[in-house]
């Protein structure tokens, strides 16, 4: 490993075989000095590497290198602790950790004492075993197993099943498609099984994985490693004498994975752009493609290869350089993202002195709802889009609600692999002025998204529907910015019979109470109340949660800064979630550059948190955090030190990585490009329902 020609030798350091941990005392003596420790991996994995120094003056740096002498992981950290995080490929690899003063550390910051800790992987240890006692599936419960039939396009697969007696025990095969990481949960359905396990066998019938003890919304939940085209087998076992219904979920790596968003368009007038984000440990290669609403239908607009945990991405149109555009200008089209492994990634439009964005989905539904949408010539400029993803042509019916319970349906058709769409303002379908809800029923599954541009205000964003047609349980992490944010929430209940919607909101730091409304929304009708309307103070930082005594989608729509924003509500949470658009002048941050990372913990406990910021060189920094009970946890993502020590204008992607299922979202506003847009994360693994907490 290099060493430092004005600091030779580099100090060994073991790590523990059992904890896969170190540590050690030290001191920064001088202005120059320089730490150097070398150490190697136990086993493939993440590392972190920390410096420690409270009750020290120092303000410290530390730099982890690989064998060959490439910084892996940087950061300058704070006056109290500098932290990196990187991933090992394998056993036996050799690191550099260098300590010194930070390069913008002065006087009696740059010398004093500091605590170095590493953690490492150690060797995979063997799945707990389950108890003495407990039995041992048979030969005829391989045999008899039941087929998890596995969504291909999404490598996802759920069954609802029951436990008839105490001593039952269900097999199920589980097909893995690619390789990679799996997820199986176990989840309880209301007045079901109070309490099971899950065990995991592979190919030669060895345990594999094993859990018992359940976590948040979860009975029980494993992650193992899988080999595309074997078989593994999950049995599923109730635990202290419990019986009853539950839902069994897995999710397993793809050959290739697909993401969409229905909307692009690109003119003289407008700026576009696709960030990426590879939250995976290994190099990912994408293709994205535009898919035309008429004329030649496909081009392939881009290709490359994203390295592991890093940023990436593509512009596809700007205003000052339109002879670089990469699509054909003045005509709508689709976007699917095409790649090796899952990434993230991010739509931000820029049109009518506005900015919309909003993340891409790997979900098609069948149903499709947007809580409010706008025909109002003087003002908005409301459009629905759609893609159909498909091989073949899909119907879709469309239903407006209005606010007095009158509907209005109509029907479209979109080609295979075709972008559509309604412009609310020109189209003859719609037979009156209003505010409205949007329901899409196609009889395949497509992707629908809305715009609303205020053009009187100057302002607008872009959303997704709900792609379940609603939901009784959900929550908004960030409702209100605070001081200067005007607040509206909008309900859409499709369903038959009224709905009882209570609304709880909650003010970040407990600066007030939290304030319950309970309200009532009629079948078939859509409902808009303002933050008045809602008793919203005006003033602090708040998020909403609801619950509704049948399915409903709620969105909430804030404007600031003379944009705005929208964020439908989450209905499922998950423990690991990315952003792949974030931007920063350190110049201008916290002005003219403002980004909110809000999450909401559904559970009755306080969950950890990992919040971390990917360059496209790799990773940066990542921080601690921790959201209580039932509650909401702001980050004001310009203040973070790591972020505005950076030497200029930097793009950036955000990953999460929680302790038990959380809602996280994003609200990012860059005033220099006039306009601001709110989105929620991009979930790696499987989700939670908010229901089952």
């Amino acid at each position: 490993p290099p060493s430092d020609p004005e600091h030779p030798g580099n100090e060994p350091v073991g790590l523990s075989t059992q904890t896969g941990m170190a540590s050690l005392l030290a001191f920064i003596s001088t202005e120059t000095d320089r730490d150097q420790y070398e150490f190697q991996t136990l086993a493939g994995g993440e590392v972190r590497a920390s410096i420690l120094t409270p009750g020290s003056s120092l303000d410290p740096q530390i730099t982890v290198l690989n064998d060959q002498g490439v910084v892996v992981a940087l950061s300058q950290g704070d006056a109290q602790e500098a932290s990196v995080v990187f991933n090992a490929g394998a056993a036996g690899e050799r690191y550099v950790v260098r300590v010194e003063a930070d390069g913008d550390a002065s006087g009696g910051t740059r010398t004093g004492s500091y605590s170095l800790v590493l953690t490492g992987r150690t060797t995979d240890p063997p799945p707990p075993p389950p108890p003495a006692a407990d039995p041992v599936p048979t030969a005829d419960d391989f045999v008899s197993a039941h087929l998890m039939p596995i969504s291909f396009g999404l490598g996802e697969a759920s069954v609802t099943d029951s436990i008839e007696a105490a001593g039952d025990a269900d097999m199920f095969r589980l097909d893995a498609l690619g390789v990679g990481t799996a997820f199986v949960a176990l989840e309880r359905q209301a007045g079901g099984l109070g309490d099971g396990s899950v065990r995991v066998y592979d190919e030669a019938r060895n345990l594999v994985a094993f859990d018992g003890a359940g976590a948040p919304g979860r009975l029980a939940g494993v992650q193992f490693q899988v080999v595309g085209g074997q078989d593994y087998w999950v049995w599923v076992r109730p635990e202290n004498g419990s019986t009853g219904s539950y839902t069994l979920r897995a999710a397993v790596p793809t050959e290739s994975h697909v993401l969409y968003y229905p909307e692009g368009y690109s003119s003289a007038t407008i700026d576009e752009f696709v960030p990426m984000v590879n939250p995976n440990g290994f190099p990912v290669d994408y293709t994205v493609i535009a898919r035309y609403e008429v004329g030649q239908r496909d081009q392939v607009i881009a290709a490359g290869t994203i390295a592991p945990n890093s940023r990436g991405g593509i512009t596809i149109n700007t205003r000052n350089n339109p002879g670089a555009r990469l699509v054909r200008p003045d005509e709508p089209y689709a976007l699917e993202i095409r790649s090796s492994g899952q990434l993230g990634a991010t739509l931000s439009h820029y049109d009518f002195g506005a900015t919309t964005g909003e993340n891409f989905t790997s979900r098609a539904s069948q149903t499709w709802t947007f809580s409010e949408v706008h025909r109002d010539p003087a003002t908005f400029r409301d459009f629905l889009v759609f893609y159909n993803p498909g091989e073949a042509s899909a119907s879709l019916t469309i239903t407006l609600f209005y606010e007095d319970g009158q509907t209005v349906a109509f029907t479209r058709t979109v080609d295979a692999l075709r972008r559509g769409g309604i412009n609310f303002t020109t189209d003859t379908a719609l037979i009156r002025d209003g505010r409205f809800g949007v329901r899409i029923d196609a009889d395949r599954p497509i992707v629908a998204a809305l715009t609303s541009y205020d053009i009187a205000g100057q302002r607008g964003y872009g959303l997704l529907g709900n792609s379940a047609g609603g939901s009784d349980t959900g929550a908004v992490p960030l409702l209100s910015a605070g001081t200067g944010a005007t607040v509206g929430v909008s309900i859409l209940n499709t369903t038959p019979v009224a709905a009882g919607v209570t609304i709880t909101i909650s003010y970040a730091g407990g600066v007030a109470p939290d304030i319950t409304r309970i309200l009532t929304v009629g079948p078939g009708t859509s409902r808009s109340l303002t933050g008045a309307q809602l008793g919203l103070l005006s003033a602090p930082i708040a998020g909403l949660r609801y619950t509704s005594s049948v399915p409903i989608t709620l969105t909430a729509a804030e404007y600031q800064s003379g944009d705005g924003d929208a964020t439908l509500a989450g209905t499922e949470g998950a423990t690991e979630a990315v952003f792949g658009d974030a931007f920063l002048n350190p110049a201008f941050a916290g002005t003219l550059y403002r980004e909110t990372l809000s999450i909401y913990n559904p559970a009755p406990v306080t969950t950890a948190l990992q919040v971390s910021f990917l360059l496209p060189g790799g990773f940066l920094s990542s921080l601690s955090l921790t959201v209580p009970g039932h509650g909401f946890t702001y980050l004001a993502i310009d203040q973070v030190d790591a972020l505005r020590r950076l030497p200029g204008p930097t793009a950036f992607s955000i990953r999460l990585d929680a302790a038990s299922a959380v809602v996280a979202s994003l609200t990012h506003y860059d005033l220099y490009l006039d306009g601001g847009w709110g989105s929620l994360g991009t979930s790696i693994g499987l989700t939670t329902p908010l229901r089952f907490f």
